[in-house]
């Protein structure tokens, strides 16, 4: 298994990605379970207007101290309209994969690229 050459503890790397949580992302950083997700929520209503309510979470498994990580993305939309809303999932993703690449984790390949690299020995 492809392990980082060096990389901070996960409970550092933890520490440092719920310091996002500041007010500068359009996100919010929370712990579910064994995942840490980023949580970004579009719900604008009014009096008499509905523009319908949508979750996007970008999920981040620190795989324990192996300097690797999984990820997944999982979006929800509560009401079932069509939902018009403005989002770039990168306002995301960026500064958690930026967070997590500054302490030298890294993305685990995938079930095909581990079972093609062990093919061919490396």
């Amino acid at each position: 298994m492809h392990t980082a050459a060096s990389h901070r503890p996960a409970a550092e790397v933890e520490q440092a990605l719920f310091a996002l949580n500041d007010g500068t992302h359009p996100f919010e950083v929370v712990r579910n379970g064994q995942r840490i997700e980023a949580v970004w929520r579009h719900g604008a209503r009014g009096p008499g207007v509905v523009f319908g309510s949508v979750e996007w979470r970008y999920r981040v498994t620190l795989l324990g101290e192996s300097g690797q990580y999984k990820d997944s993305v999982f979006a929800k939309n509560f009401d079932d309209d069509n939902t018009y809303f403005d989002f770039r999932s990168t306002d995301v993703s960026r500064p958690v994969k930026a967070v997590l690449a500054e302490h030298g984790w890294v993305h685990r390949p995938n079930a095909f690229s581990r079972f093609f690299r062990g093919l061919l020995g490396r």
